[in-house]
């Protein structure tokens, strides 16, 4: 796989999500950046991270395979007929050099451009010929298998960037883990996966609940969605807390976060009430399912003393593993989990012994 990205508009860490996901988990993939109209930030953290830029397609040398539309929006669409002379000659390149249209937006591409359906694939898009099913309550009753659901106390906090360490680094130690993707970005990185914010909220949990039974994975870990303290995107995070049936669940967090990001005025529990509140909607389904370490974000603290000294009193405080995973990895967390692993599988194992 040979990859260009297309981004346009201002770049942060929060709307430049899919673009940070493909250079860091995908980086030897990644041949460069198309912008028609590159913003200073887009191009500093290209300069940053020396990735190429491209500001028309004339100027790409390298063959690809994908082109990945990582952000668009319909101003962005009507800039894009304007400055390449439409979308459609877009397609029409790729049609010419075998190249797969990736796009993980809401904006289905393949509904707009039909005669190039066969080249779009639109992730976030639910087969409309799939016949969803109701929940039926049967994950809980799967018991020789450890499923661990990365959760937040907001959207947009990294539960899907510490789902994929947990699982590379338990994959290392040589355990039957597999990563379940549950947004358009993780399904794009492990090649499948169910895009939860894409379903009837009435099949929501059915559905997941079918797709997860697909996997006899000794570990599961199933990438979370919003935060049931978020009032926009509580839904996906009840969902999965009901439907993923989850044993052990890693919290995400910020360092010193009392407000919601895109809701300033919306505030964020104290980490034991959070605790507390997710463990209690989880437990609806999973009677002893439990918060077992925490991965706190500590990039707005410059040196890394001062941001393991916080993240140790957030230990002592809390009685959990803390790490921050990106900057100090999540060893912590896997042996959490590996202690659980063991005890439940030892536990299953004498329960089949024969009396």
């Amino acid at each position: 796989m040979k990859i260009i990205a297309y981004f346009e508009g201002e770049y942060n860490p929060y709307r430049g999500k899919f673009l940070n996901a493909i250079r860091r988990y995908k980086k030897d993939c990644l041949i460069g950046v198309v912008s028609y109209m590159p913003s200073n930030t887009l191009q500093n953290y290209l300069h940053e991270h020396n990735i190429n830029l491209f500001t028309s397609l004339e100027q790409i040398k390298d063959s690809f395979t994908h082109f990945v539309i990582t952000l668009l929006d319909f101003n962005h669409l009507t800039e894009m007929y304007n400055i390449c002379n439409g979308i459609e000659n877009l397609l029409a390149f790729s049609r010419n050099k075998h190249i797969r249209i990736v796009n993980g937006t809401f904006r289905y591409l393949g509904d707009y451009f039909p005669g190039y359906a066969d080249l779009i694939w639109d992730i976030r898009k639910i087969d409309p010929e799939y016949q969803p099913e109701y929940f039926k309550d049967e994950l809980r009753h799967k018991n020789a298998q450890l499923r661990i659901l990365t959760v937040g106390t907001d959207s947009n906090i990294g539960k899907m960037t510490v789902g994929l360490e947990l699982e590379r680094v338990l994959c290392k130690k040589n355990y039957d883990v597999k990563f379940i993707a549950t947004g358009q970005i993780g399904i794009f990185l492990k090649g499948e996966g169910i895009s939860l914010d894409s379903t009837i909220i009435d099949f929501s949990r059915g559905m997941l609940e079918e797709h997860i039974l697909n996997y006899d994975n000794e570990i599961l870990i199933i990438e979370g969605q919003g935060s049931i303290f978020h009032p926009v995107f509580f839904g996906t995070a009840t969902t999965l807390l009901n439907g993923a049936a989850p044993h052990l669940m890693i919290m995400c967090s910020r360092m010193g976060q009392k407000y919601n990001r895109t809701v300033p005025d919306w505030p964020i529990p104290v980490y034991p009430e959070a605790i507390k509140k997710t463990e209690e909607v989880a437990r609806k389904v999973i009677p002893d399912s439990k918060i077992i370490a925490m991965t706190v974000n500590t990039s707005e603290i410059n040196h890394d003393e001062a941001a393991l000294f916080e993240l140790q009193q957030l230990e002592y405080q809390l009685e959990l593993p803390v790490s921050d995973a990106v900057r100090f990895g999540v060893d912590k967390l896997t042996l959490a989990i590996e202690k659980v692993f063991e005890n439940k599988i030892r536990s299953v194992y004498n329960s089949t012994l024969p009396t």
